[in-house]
C-alpha cells in the first residue's frame, strides 16, 4: 500500500499521513513511498476508530421569553455612594 492510498481511504493529507509514520519513526519520504500492512495499521489506531473525525450533532435549543440585551457599561458599573448625616 502506498501513503496517498491510505490517505484517501482514512480523508487524510498525504502530509497528516507522512507526519504520523515520521513520528513514529519510519522511512518514509513522500506521498509515493510503500507502507506495510503494520505500518497502515499504526496510522489507523492514531487516528482513533472513526479516523480522526468526529460526529457532532446540534440540536437548536428553543428560548422561552424574550432576549434582552445584557445593560450597557454604565449601568453595570454605576455605584451610588450616600452619606449619612
Amino acid at each position: 500500500m502506498r501513503v496517498n492510498e491510505l490517505s484517501k481511504e482514512l480523508g487524510k493529507t498525504n502530509k497528516e499521513v507522512l507526519e504520523i509514520l515520521q513520528k513514529n519513526q519510519f522511512d518514509v519520504k513522500s506521498h509515493a513511498s510503500s507502507i506495510s500492512d503494520d505500518q497502515a495499521a499504526i496510522v489507523r489506531r492514531t487516528l482513533g476508530p472513526s479516523g480522526g473525525h468526529m460526529d457532532i450533532t446540534i440540536t437548536p435549543k428553543k428560548l422561552s421569553g424574550p432576549i434582552t440585551p445584557p445593560p450597557s457599561k454604565s449601568q453595570a458599573h454605576r455605584l451610588i455612594i450616600t452619606k449619612k448625616v
